[in-house]
Protein backbone atom coordinates (compact mmCIF):
# COMPACT_ATOMS: atom_id res chain seq x y z
CA UNK A 1 0.00 0.00 0.00
CA UNK A 2 2.56 2.70 0.91
CA UNK A 3 4.31 1.30 -2.47
CA UNK A 4 1.20 2.47 -4.55
CA UNK A 5 0.79 5.35 -2.76
CA UNK A 6 4.29 6.79 -3.26
CA UNK A 7 4.07 6.38 -7.32
CA UNK A 8 0.76 8.10 -7.27
CA UNK A 9 2.23 10.92 -5.42
CA UNK A 10 5.00 10.32 -8.26
CA UNK A 11 2.91 10.50 -10.88
CA UNK A 12 1.13 13.20 -9.53
CA UNK A 13 3.80 15.59 -9.03
CA UNK A 14 5.20 14.36 -12.69
CA UNK A 15 1.78 15.51 -14.06
CA UNK A 16 1.74 18.97 -12.51
CA UNK A 17 5.54 19.56 -14.01
CA UNK A 18 4.49 18.57 -17.80
CA UNK A 19 1.87 20.92 -16.92
CA UNK A 20 3.46 24.00 -15.47
CA UNK A 21 6.16 23.90 -18.25
CA UNK A 22 2.99 23.30 -20.90
CA UNK A 23 1.30 26.50 -19.53
CA UNK A 24 5.04 28.33 -19.32
CA UNK A 25 5.63 27.54 -23.16
CA UNK A 26 1.66 28.59 -23.79
CA UNK A 27 2.19 32.02 -21.75
CA UNK A 28 5.44 32.73 -23.54
CA UNK A 29 4.21 32.61 -26.72
CA UNK A 30 0.78 34.46 -25.93
CA UNK A 31 3.05 37.44 -24.38
CA UNK A 32 5.07 37.62 -27.84
CA UNK A 33 2.87 39.89 -29.41
CA UNK A 34 2.23 41.89 -26.53
CA UNK A 35 6.07 42.15 -26.31
CA UNK A 36 6.33 43.03 -29.94
CA UNK A 37 3.85 45.78 -29.91
CA UNK A 38 5.47 47.71 -26.29
CA UNK A 39 9.03 47.03 -28.45
CA UNK A 40 7.30 48.47 -31.60
CA UNK A 41 6.64 51.57 -29.90
CA UNK A 42 10.12 52.37 -29.08
CA UNK A 43 11.95 51.09 -32.38
CA UNK A 44 13.53 53.89 -34.60
CA UNK A 45 12.18 53.87 -37.89
CA UNK A 46 15.85 52.19 -39.76
CA UNK A 47 14.67 49.14 -37.04
CA UNK A 48 11.33 49.14 -37.81
CA UNK A 49 12.58 47.79 -41.39
CA UNK A 50 14.85 45.45 -40.02
CA UNK A 51 15.15 42.36 -41.97
CA UNK A 52 15.08 39.89 -40.32
CA UNK A 53 12.37 41.43 -38.15
CA UNK A 54 13.68 41.81 -34.05
CA UNK A 55 11.39 41.72 -31.23
CA UNK A 56 13.50 43.17 -28.58
CA UNK A 57 14.57 46.90 -29.64
CA UNK A 58 18.49 47.50 -29.84
CA UNK A 59 18.14 51.56 -29.66
CA UNK A 60 15.29 52.52 -27.91
CA UNK A 61 13.91 56.17 -28.54
CA UNK A 62 10.71 58.19 -27.28
CA UNK A 63 10.34 60.03 -30.96
CA UNK A 64 7.62 58.16 -32.17
CA UNK A 65 5.63 59.60 -29.11
CA UNK A 66 7.14 62.67 -29.63
CA UNK A 67 5.86 62.71 -33.32
CA UNK A 68 2.55 61.07 -32.90
CA UNK A 69 1.96 64.28 -29.87
CA UNK A 70 3.16 67.26 -32.69
CA UNK A 71 0.49 65.64 -35.18
CA UNK A 72 -1.93 65.60 -33.16
CA UNK A 73 -1.50 69.16 -31.98
CA UNK A 74 -1.53 69.61 -35.90
CA UNK A 75 -5.34 69.15 -35.82
CA UNK A 76 -6.12 72.25 -34.17
CA UNK A 77 -7.80 69.73 -31.32
CA UNK A 78 -5.92 69.39 -28.28
CA UNK A 79 -5.19 65.82 -27.10
CA UNK A 80 -7.26 66.16 -23.97
CA UNK A 81 -10.18 66.44 -26.08
CA UNK A 82 -10.13 63.43 -27.79
CA UNK A 83 -9.23 61.50 -24.09
CA UNK A 84 -12.17 63.40 -22.62
CA UNK A 85 -14.48 61.69 -25.75
CA UNK A 86 -12.70 58.60 -25.50
CA UNK A 87 -13.12 57.95 -21.74
CA UNK A 88 -16.71 59.93 -21.93
CA UNK A 89 -18.16 57.68 -24.68
CA UNK A 90 -16.21 54.41 -22.51
CA UNK A 91 -17.98 55.08 -19.23
CA UNK A 92 -21.17 55.91 -20.27
CA UNK A 93 -20.87 52.76 -22.47
CA UNK A 94 -20.12 50.62 -19.46
CA UNK A 95 -23.20 52.15 -17.27
CA UNK A 96 -25.27 52.37 -19.68
CA UNK A 97 -24.83 48.62 -21.06
CA UNK A 98 -24.78 47.09 -17.56
CA UNK A 99 -28.42 49.04 -16.85
CA UNK A 100 -30.06 48.16 -20.33
CA UNK A 101 -28.68 44.23 -19.87
CA UNK A 102 -29.27 43.61 -16.62
CA UNK A 103 -32.97 45.48 -17.24
CA UNK A 104 -33.65 43.57 -20.19
CA UNK A 105 -32.27 40.30 -18.85
CA UNK A 106 -34.40 40.59 -15.51
CA UNK A 107 -37.29 40.97 -17.41
CA UNK A 108 -37.15 37.75 -19.91
CA UNK A 109 -35.15 35.41 -16.60
CA UNK A 110 -37.25 36.22 -14.17
CA UNK A 111 -40.79 37.66 -15.39
CA UNK A 112 -42.73 35.10 -17.57
CA UNK A 113 -44.41 36.38 -20.46
CA UNK A 114 -45.76 34.89 -23.81
CA UNK A 115 -43.21 34.55 -26.07
CA UNK A 116 -40.26 35.25 -24.14
CA UNK A 117 -38.32 32.52 -25.33
CA UNK A 118 -38.91 33.63 -28.95
CA UNK A 119 -37.57 37.00 -28.15
CA UNK A 120 -34.41 35.23 -26.42
CA UNK A 121 -34.06 32.95 -29.78
CA UNK A 122 -33.95 36.64 -31.96
CA UNK A 123 -31.25 37.89 -29.45
CA UNK A 124 -29.15 34.72 -30.21
CA UNK A 125 -29.80 35.10 -33.47
CA UNK A 126 -28.34 38.54 -33.70
CA UNK A 127 -25.24 37.14 -32.16
CA UNK A 128 -24.22 36.48 -35.84
CA UNK A 129 -24.16 39.71 -37.07
CA UNK A 130 -21.13 41.69 -36.74
CA UNK A 131 -21.05 45.60 -36.60
CA UNK A 132 -19.85 46.13 -40.49
CA UNK A 133 -22.90 44.59 -41.51
CA UNK A 134 -25.35 46.85 -39.61
CA UNK A 135 -22.61 49.95 -40.10
CA UNK A 136 -24.79 51.12 -43.22
CA UNK A 137 -27.98 50.75 -41.99
CA UNK A 138 -27.24 52.31 -38.36
CA UNK A 139 -25.74 55.59 -40.59
CA UNK A 140 -29.00 55.72 -42.68
CA UNK A 141 -31.15 55.70 -39.54
CA UNK A 142 -29.13 58.15 -37.34
CA UNK A 143 -28.69 60.41 -40.45
CA UNK A 144 -32.50 60.67 -40.62
CA UNK A 145 -32.73 61.25 -37.06
CA UNK A 146 -29.94 64.17 -37.06
CA UNK A 147 -27.85 62.55 -35.13
CA UNK A 148 -24.77 62.65 -37.01
CA UNK A 149 -21.90 65.08 -35.33
CA UNK A 150 -23.66 64.74 -32.28
CA UNK A 151 -22.74 62.83 -28.83
CA UNK A 152 -25.95 61.11 -28.72
CA UNK A 153 -25.06 59.56 -32.31
CA UNK A 154 -22.12 58.68 -30.04
CA UNK A 155 -23.95 57.05 -27.00
CA UNK A 156 -26.65 55.68 -28.38
CA UNK A 157 -25.51 52.62 -30.21
CA UNK A 158 -22.61 52.51 -27.39
CA UNK A 159 -25.79 51.77 -24.83
CA UNK A 160 -26.82 48.48 -25.41
CA UNK A 161 -24.66 45.12 -26.18
CA UNK A 162 -26.50 41.64 -27.38
CA UNK A 163 -23.80 39.88 -26.08
CA UNK A 164 -24.17 41.61 -22.13
CA UNK A 165 -27.84 40.92 -22.37
CA UNK A 166 -26.73 36.82 -23.54
CA UNK A 167 -24.57 36.84 -20.49
CA UNK A 168 -26.75 38.89 -17.91
CA UNK A 169 -29.36 36.27 -19.02
CA UNK A 170 -27.88 33.41 -18.34
CA UNK A 171 -25.79 34.85 -15.15
CA UNK A 172 -29.43 35.56 -13.78
CA UNK A 173 -30.94 31.68 -14.92
CA UNK A 174 -27.79 29.96 -12.69
CA UNK A 175 -27.09 32.41 -10.11
CA UNK A 176 -30.47 33.99 -8.80
CA UNK A 177 -32.97 31.53 -7.77
CA UNK A 178 -36.48 32.01 -8.70
CA UNK A 179 -37.83 31.27 -4.91
CA UNK A 180 -35.92 34.33 -3.48
CA UNK A 181 -37.62 36.36 -5.62
CA UNK A 182 -41.19 34.86 -5.19
CA UNK A 183 -40.50 35.12 -1.42
CA UNK A 184 -39.88 39.33 -1.76
CA UNK A 185 -43.26 39.00 -3.85
CA UNK A 186 -44.70 37.18 -1.09
CA UNK A 187 -43.36 39.89 1.41
CA UNK A 188 -45.02 42.89 -0.98
CA UNK A 189 -42.09 43.97 -2.73
CA UNK A 190 -42.48 45.16 -5.85
CA UNK A 191 -40.81 44.30 -9.15
CA UNK A 192 -38.29 48.01 -8.94
CA UNK A 193 -37.66 47.12 -5.62
CA UNK A 194 -36.48 43.50 -6.07
CA UNK A 195 -34.57 44.37 -9.15
CA UNK A 196 -32.74 47.28 -7.62
CA UNK A 197 -32.04 45.99 -4.16
CA UNK A 198 -32.24 42.12 -4.59
CA UNK A 199 -31.05 41.60 -8.45
CA UNK A 200 -28.68 44.22 -8.97
CA UNK A 201 -26.19 43.48 -5.57
CA UNK A 202 -26.34 39.48 -6.83
CA UNK A 203 -25.33 40.99 -10.27
CA UNK A 204 -22.00 42.47 -9.55
CA UNK A 205 -19.75 40.06 -10.73
CA UNK A 206 -21.52 40.29 -13.84
CA UNK A 207 -20.76 43.53 -14.08
CA UNK A 208 -16.89 43.32 -14.39
CA UNK A 209 -17.51 41.20 -17.09
CA UNK A 210 -19.95 43.51 -18.86
CA UNK A 211 -17.49 46.28 -18.24
CA UNK A 212 -14.37 44.37 -19.89
CA UNK A 213 -16.91 44.21 -23.17
CA UNK A 214 -17.57 48.17 -23.17
CA UNK A 215 -14.22 48.28 -22.83
CA UNK A 216 -13.27 46.62 -25.39
CA UNK A 217 -15.86 47.92 -27.85
CA UNK A 218 -16.17 51.27 -27.25
CA UNK A 219 -12.23 51.95 -26.33
CA UNK A 220 -10.10 50.47 -29.30
CA UNK A 221 -13.43 51.26 -31.90
CA UNK A 222 -13.94 54.76 -33.64
CA UNK A 223 -17.47 56.23 -33.51
CA UNK A 224 -18.89 56.05 -37.11
CA UNK A 225 -21.34 58.97 -36.68
CA UNK A 226 -18.87 61.52 -35.78
CA UNK A 227 -17.08 63.84 -38.65
CA UNK A 228 -16.28 67.06 -37.41
CA UNK A 229 -12.90 66.99 -35.21
CA UNK A 230 -14.83 68.48 -32.11
CA UNK A 231 -16.54 64.63 -31.86
CA UNK A 232 -13.37 62.29 -32.96
CA UNK A 233 -12.59 59.84 -30.04
CA UNK A 234 -8.68 59.26 -29.53
CA UNK A 235 -8.83 56.20 -31.84
CA UNK A 236 -9.79 58.11 -34.75
CA UNK A 237 -7.70 60.77 -34.17
CA UNK A 238 -4.38 58.43 -34.03
CA UNK A 239 -5.92 56.15 -36.96
CA UNK A 240 -6.15 59.68 -39.46
CA UNK A 241 -2.26 60.84 -37.74
CA UNK A 242 -0.98 57.44 -38.61
CA UNK A 243 -2.52 57.01 -42.23
CA UNK A 244 0.59 59.02 -43.83
CA UNK A 245 2.77 56.20 -45.39
CA UNK A 246 5.85 54.35 -44.33
CA UNK A 247 7.29 57.88 -42.72
CA UNK A 248 4.74 57.65 -40.06
CA UNK A 249 5.44 53.61 -38.77
CA UNK A 250 6.10 55.04 -35.72
CA UNK A 251 3.23 57.21 -34.89
CA UNK A 252 1.38 53.90 -35.80
CA UNK A 253 3.42 51.78 -33.53
CA UNK A 254 3.88 54.46 -30.79
CA UNK A 255 -0.84 54.63 -31.11
CA UNK A 256 -0.88 50.93 -30.82
CA UNK A 257 0.69 50.94 -27.30
CA UNK A 258 -1.45 53.45 -26.41
CA UNK A 259 -4.32 52.12 -27.70
CA UNK A 260 -3.20 48.49 -25.50
CA UNK A 261 -2.77 50.40 -22.08
CA UNK A 262 -6.61 50.90 -20.69
CA UNK A 263 -8.03 47.30 -22.07
CA UNK A 264 -5.34 45.44 -20.54
CA UNK A 265 -5.00 47.27 -17.41
CA UNK A 266 -9.14 46.77 -16.99
CA UNK A 267 -8.76 43.42 -17.76
CA UNK A 268 -6.33 42.90 -15.35
CA UNK A 269 -8.28 44.25 -12.57
CA UNK A 270 -11.51 42.28 -12.90
CA UNK A 271 -10.41 39.30 -14.53
CA UNK A 272 -11.12 37.07 -11.25
CA UNK A 273 -14.99 38.30 -11.79
CA UNK A 274 -15.00 37.80 -15.24
CA UNK A 275 -13.77 34.62 -14.81
CA UNK A 276 -16.09 33.42 -12.33
CA UNK A 277 -18.99 35.01 -14.92
CA UNK A 278 -17.93 33.07 -17.37
CA UNK A 279 -18.10 29.21 -15.34
CA UNK A 280 -21.87 31.23 -14.13
CA UNK A 281 -23.07 31.99 -17.37
CA UNK A 282 -22.40 28.30 -18.80
CA UNK A 283 -19.21 29.71 -21.17
CA UNK A 284 -16.27 28.10 -19.22
CA UNK A 285 -14.12 25.82 -21.09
Amino acid sequence: MLKIKSNNINRGTSGNIVTLVIIVILSIFMLMPLAYVINNAFKPIDELYKFPPTIFVQNPTTKNFIDMFNLIGETNMSFLRYVFNTVFLTTCAAVGQIIMASLCAYSISKIPFPGAKMVFRVIIFSLMFSDSVTAVPKFILFSKLGLVDTYWGMLIPSLVSTMGLFLMKQFMDNTIPNELLEAARIDGAGEIRIFSQIVMPLLKPAWFTLVILAIKTSWGAPSTNTYREVFKTLPQALEQISSGGISRTGVSSAAALIMLIIPIVAFIVTQSKMVDTMGSAGLKG
